[in-house]
């Protein structure tokens, strides 16, 4: 392997993950063993505290055989759990070389699987859907951060400011590994859905107010049976029970019922509360020297009248509470000596009005953090990317770019310029040459460069563009849509795009323009789109087969011609993908079609050097 940031990196990933294997199989063996002593404890404690019960002794015996009995199960607990985290670190990591190799299957599913066919870019450029972009990007664990990074994506209009700040955060957050996996591990259990909590929190009726006067009424008469019911057991005089005691059941009854669903939801609570908790301390403990930036995002879990694990941990305990409802033995002894339910009811409202006021500031944290390590990560696996530099200027410098969906050893990069005195670019070339791919990686970078990441070049200079695209047209027989109108209702949306009332220069990328119909008409077409193109205020670049379009380079100013190669050698064609100026010398439908055994005409082909228009 070649010996190159990358190599290295992958390299250490390897190292770490083989690291990982041996200390699973360790515990794995540990916990066996731990399982055997777990269970040898239990029946030796319980035949040495039988045979102590002669002696006397069955009292010490019963406490050392409950006390090492405690002992194992913690140990083995722990073990346990070390052996859960080992697991999901190594899953982390694993999908870690996946985001490197592209292997999707070794990818966590696509949340977001389809984007707005009106969308000016999305569905062109891969960002949503199973093999895109933001599948390839995404390692947050909350829906909400996930929806916050296809936010930033599929934003469109480019904020300088934001752009900075972001670049600033995820060049803080690149050399954190520890930290972004440890994030990113400890919020991994499956969520009961994420809203579930909002809800709660957003519902006045979910833990309904408990009147105090009620509340302490009961206490008492709860005391009150608690004393005479000691009495009783003791031979005393207990005659007020019978008194007591049915009226604390019947106004229990009466009373409980308005904090009758705060044990339905108290495992939820429980549950989701304690879910967050796990990410807000690590978000909690985490020391930022030397990165402002993150120091500041990191400023609502650092707040000392109102950390989120103080918070948190009390409404996990309360809710633990509540939710013996689930037990109904234990539900109805505890409510027979206190008004159990009322009295987590109660607290459970107060610490989720505090919660509610909370909660909104540190999810929004979180959330952008997640996103935020989502990039950094992107950054951190990809060595040779590089942060985009934003200029003032409508112009796109970038230095040996690439495709960010297209495998290392599989991608050649080109360089590629785009300016006022080049605005239109025609790009030329044959079948398979690498023509769609261009449009592709120009579109990808200029969508990472806005959304604050790094972009797959050495070098990438750009201005404040509005991107369109129409590369990927589809007909629609649920609409009636034939695949020529798709297009034609797509072209006429970049000219609305181009007309907008708006100061942003617009970027467009156009894959075989007026493809769906005839050559003459095609041709017509597509000189009359392209003169508008150039008379208008934008830059792009318009892939075609068509080789009499190059000739609009003689005659319309601020256009340009590039092209794709290929040379075919015995028989077999070959690629080189290396972008060139001028129009492409080479055409090759008619060599495919005769090297798949499709029977052509050569008196009507005629030389295959000569120009043709492909369909």
């Amino acid at each position: 392997m070649t010996d190159t940031p990358r190599a290295r990196l992958m390299s250490a990933l390897q190292r770490h993950l083989d690291r990982l294997d041996r200390r699973a199989e360790r515990l794995n063996r540990r916990e066996d063993q731990l399982s055997l002593v777990r269970l040898g404890t239990f029946l030796a404690g319980g035949v040495l505290t039988f045979f102590a019960v002669p002696a006397g002794l069955a009292l010490p015996a019963a406490v050392l055989w409950i006390g090492a009995f405690a002992a194992a199960v913690v140990t083995h607990r722990r073990v346990c759990d070390a052996a859960v985290q080992t697991r999901e670190l190594d899953a982390i990591k694993q999908a870690h070389l996946a985001r490197m190799l592209l292997a999707w299957d070794g990818l966590p599913p696509a949340r977001h699987t389809a984007a707005e066919p009106e969308h000016p870019y999305a569905s062109d450029l891969d960002i949503i859907g199973p093999h895109g972009l933001l599948r390839l990007i995404d390692t947050t664990t909350s829906a909400a951060g996930s929806a916050r990074l296809r936010d930033w994506l599929l934003a469109g209009t480019p904020d300088s400011v934001m752009i900075a700040r972001r670049q600033a955060l995820v060049a803080e957050l690149r050399p954190l590994r520890t930290f972004r996996d440890r994030l990113t591990m400890s919020a991994r259990r499956p969520a009961g859905g994420e809203g579930t909590l909002q809800a709660w929190l957003d519902d006045p009726h979910s833990a309904p107010p408990v009147p105090l006067a009620a509340l302490a009424g009961l206490a008492l008469l709860a005391a009150i049976n608690v004393v005479q019911g000691i009495a009783y057991l003791s031979g005393a005089d207990a005659g007020l029970l019978l008194f007591t005691l049915p009226l604390y059941v019947v106004l229990s009854a009466v009373f409980i019922r308005a904090a009758a669903e705060v044990g339905e939801d108290a495992l939820m609570v429980s549950y989701e509360v304690g879910r967050l908790a796990a990410a807000f301390r690590v978000l909690e403990r985490r020391r930022t020297p030397g990165r402002p930036h993150l120091d500041a995002l990191l400023a609502p879990f650092r707040d000392p009248a109102a950390r989120p694990s103080a918070l948190l941990r009390r409404i996990s305990m309360i809710a633990g509470a509540a939710s013996v409802r689930a037990n109904f033995i234990a539900w109805t002894a505890l409510n027979l000596l206190t008004p159990w339910d009322l009295i987590t009811a109660s607290l459970l409202t107060r610490s989720k009005h505090a919660l509610a006021a909370a909660l909104p500031r540190w999810l929004d944290a979180w959330h952008e953090i997640e996103a935020l390590s989502a990039l950094a990560t992107f950054a951190d696996l990809h060595p040779a990317y590089s942060f985009p530099t934003l200029i003032d200027t409508p112009e796109l410098h970038a230095d040996a770019f690439g495709h960010p969906l297209i495998p290392a050893e599989r991608k050649v990069r080109n360089p590629f310029h785009a300016d006022a005195d080049s605005a239109v670019t025609l790009l030329t070339g044959s079948n398979m040459s690498g023509k769609s791919s261009l449009l592709r990686a120009v579109g990808l970078n200029i969508v990472l460069a806005y959304t604050g990441s790094v972009a797959d070049a050495d070098a990438m200079r750009l201005g404040h563009f509005r991107l369109f695209t129409c590369i990927r047209v589809s007909d629609s027989v649920v609409e009636g849509l034939s695949y020529f109108y798709a297009e034609v209702r797509r072209l006429r949306a970049l000219l609305d795009a181009l007309d907008a009332p708006d100061g942003l220069t617009l970027f467009y990328l156009i894959d075989e323009i007026f493809r769906g119909t005839n050559n003459r008409e095609r041709l017509i077409g597509g000189r009359s789109y392209i003169r508008a193109l150039a008379e208008r205020k934008a830059l792009g670049i318009v892939a075609t087969h068509d080789l009499e379009l190059t000739a609009l380079a003689d005659s319309v100013p601020h256009v340009r011609n590039l092209h794709f190669r290929e040379t075919i050698t015995d028989g077999r064609m070959a690629f080189d993908y290396v972008l060139r100026p001028g129009p492409s010398p080479t055409t090759n439908a008619l060599t495919i079609m005769r090297l798949e055994g499709l029977p052509v005409d050569t008196a009507e082909s005629g030389s295959e050097a000569t120009p043709e228009t492909l369909g």
